[in-house]
């Protein structure tokens, strides 16, 4: 069994308290709902590298409805509780094309059901 030094203790206190934390690469990453978080510029809540460069989980806002047939679809408040939990390529965007497909087809779907 491996001890964790006093470093790495040191980081995961302070992390636990700031609402950050770090992924077994050393990846950063904000905790959505802890004080002190916020959404990323991209809209991104919470990213975490599972294959760095490859695949990412990711947690995101749902796109709001009326914009999904803009030209610039906007994302709900994360107040909403509408959150996209995401395994796929670390390079998606919450307001990308990929992902007003995706929810397009999926409000397709649940008015057909």
């Amino acid at each position: 069994m491996k001890r964790i030094g006093s470093m790495e203790l040191m980081l995961v206190m302070v992390g636990s308290i700031s609402g950050i934390a770090v992924a077994a690469d050393g990846v950063l990453t904000k905790i959505p709902n802890t004080p002190g978080s916020a959404v990323a510029a991209d809209g991104v809540l919470t990213k975490i590298p599972n294959t760095p460069g490859s695949y990412c989980h990711m947690k995101f806002d749902a796109i709001q409805d009326h914009t999904l047939s803009t030209d610039h679809p906007a994302l709900k408040d994360s107040s909403d509780g509408d959150i996209i939990d995401f395994y796929g390529p670390c390079d998606e965007s919450p307001t990308g094309a990929d992902r007003v497909h995706q929810e397009e087809l999926d409000k397709f779907h649940m008015s057909h059901y």
